[in-house]
């Protein structure tokens, strides 16, 4: 393990775009140094590459610097389920801590890159750096909290506006709030959502008629975010930057 820690750091957590969102931005700057020892970058991953399959053993936990993912399981039918889409600045792999095998499947949706913490080391970067701990932590914690609107009783208009709004959040390309590229299919919007395709199209369309959005199947422009924020206003969680 020694070894490692004299090599010459692979990248530079203060060059990257995600760094006061991720964990440089927490654990100060007279720390950074110390981070980079430990992180390596993984990637790139192209669309359809999968960073680990359910059953790997757990040798990482993953940062997603670019990109997207898809985390999913099957259940014993045969049937996908669809536990979130994993977007810059999310941790993959923590489920695998449970039982030291990952859980889930994670699928890249697009060209992604991580940063990946080796899970052996893991403890001794800790000791070095304790506020990595709580922060990590919290963006496991803050994308828990995230998805807790699927808990819901809420109407199929309230999920896809809350849908939408989260992704607006996270992904809105450049300064311009208004545009989204969605990675992922309209079937794998439908069973994260917990609703049926046909009903995820006829939402879609609905919204469009009400000049709330314009859609063009994986790019969606909003043109209304003021309408669009008062669908999801009794969600939990669910917030826009206007």
């Amino acid at each position: 393990m020694g070894h490692a820690l004299n090599k010459k750091p692979a990248f530079a957590c203060s060059h990257c775009r995600l760094s006061k969102e991720c964990l440089p931005g927490s654990v100060g700057i007279a720390q950074i140094p110390e981070l980079e020892r430990y992180i390596r970058p993984l990637g790139p991953l192209h669309r359809g590459d999968h960073l680990y399959r359910a059953g790997d053993p757990n040798t990482s936990l993953y940062i997603v610097q670019s990109g997207c993912f898809k985390l999913y399981g099957v259940d014993p039918v045969g049937r996908e389920y669809i536990l979130g889409f994993r977007l810059p600045g999310a941790v993959l792999g923590q489920h695998s801590f449970v039982t030291g095998t990952h859980q889930f499947n994670a699928l890249a949706l697009s060209p992604s890159m991580v940063c990946r913490l080796n899970a052996v080391q893991l403890n001794e970067l800790v000791e070095r750096v304790p506020r990595l701990l709580s922060t990590l932590l919290h963006m496991v914690g803050q994308k828990l909290a995230s998805d807790m609107f699927l808990s819901g009783n809420f109407s199929a208009e309230e999920r896809i506006a809350a849908f939408l709004a989260h992704f607006q959040e996270m992904i809105s390309t450049g300064d311009d709030l208004s545009e989204l590229n969605l990675p992922m299919s309209r079937g794998d919007i439908a069973v994260y959502l917990h609703l049926a395709s046909a009903t995820v199209s006829r939402t879609i369309s609905r919204l469009q008629q009400e000049s709330i959005i314009e859609s063009d199947y994986h790019h969606i422009r909003i043109l209304d975010m003021k309408r669009l924020a008062s669908l999801c206003s009794n969600v939990p969680f669910a917030r826009m930057r206007l």
